[in-house]
């Protein structure tokens, strides 16, 4: 594990950079939609090819692996997304206040502390555990989030087809979505029509097939535990996102944090469905 001033970067028992956790902003990264960081890019295979992209010219809120939503109301309301049509924006950032650091023989961890803020005031406070081990072809990598209010004024996030844990795709040749039944043929979700969202799943895979014949991809895990989420799912944005606001409000409490759990597996080759359902029941577990 190495740990810079905006950035922590894990890498394997053998060297290999696995993923980056962005503490303040991107090297490079273009100034984003919504200040602040606190995102997971670039993330690897075992073979070294990257499975996420930063910041589309098209869509320059999309970075790597994030948690945002599009309108929370609280002490003060705003964006933490940045792809909304007239939300509030400016003053708005999510902010790293701590970051910590354990490796054992079988697992990494990192525990961050991070602020959604406007302005000088905190209208969501996360603690996220991140724990990275292995499985063949793949790595595992497991978000824990807990979001709490930091007031004893309830935290609203507004319904959106879009919203909450989000995986953006490196794009690179062509592409097979996956879930527990096989192949998946629907339509790309639409960002103004919840009821185009993909059904609820256990899991999506995307994976990509280059020019030279490279296989890679990676499967994203809902855990059982979760709200209950429909898909936002595009291949046009490369992007996988299970959504627990897209049929109704969310409403938090000081009192009663918000548990979101979810599993990437970033793999060499096809996805392996039998494989990813063991990595299912064990995350369940």
């Amino acid at each position: 594990m190495e740990r810079e001033e905006e950035s922590i970067l894990v890498r394997s028992v053998s060297g290999k950079s696995v993923l980056r956790y962005i503490r303040r902003r991107a090297p490079g990264e273009k100034a984003p939609t919504v200040e602040g960081a606190c995102f997971t890019h670039p993330i690897y295979t075992p073979e070294g090819e990257l499975v996420t992209d930063l910041a589309p010219a098209d869509h320059p809120y999309l970075r790597g692996v994030f948690c945002g939503w599009t309108e929370l109301q609280g002490d003060k309301k705003g964006d933490w997304w940045g792809g909304s049509a007239g939300a509030l924006k400016e003053g708005r950032l999510v902010l790293n206040r701590a970051a910590t650091g354990t490796e054992t023989g079988r697992s990494t961890g990192l525990r961050l502390v991070n602020s959604w803020r406007a302005e000088s005031t905190s209208v969501l406070e996360e603690v996220l555990t991140l724990t990275i081990s292995t499985a063949p072809q793949s790595y595992v990598l497991d978000y824990d989030y807990q979001l709490t209010p930091p007031t004893s004024t309830s935290v609203v996030i507004s319904p959106s087809p879009f919203g909450g844990f989000c995986y953006r795709a490196m794009p690179g040749g062509s592409l097979v979505i996956t879930g527990p039944d096989g192949p998946v043929d629907l339509p790309d979700s639409l960002p103004s029509h919840a009821k185009s969202n993909w059904p609820v799943s256990r899991w999506y895979d995307m994976t990509y097939t280059t020019s030279d014949g490279t296989v890679s991809g990676l499967s994203l895990i809902d855990h059982p535990a979760n709200p209950r989420s429909t898909w936002y799912v595009s291949r046009g944005l490369h992007v996988m996102n299970p959504c627990i606001v897209a049929d109704s409000p969310f409403n938090l409490s000081s009192g009663a944090p918000l548990r979101l759990r979810y599993r990437l597996v970033p793999h060499d080759g096809p996805v392996q469905p039998t494989e990813i359902a063991k990595l299912l029941a064990s995350f369940a577990r």
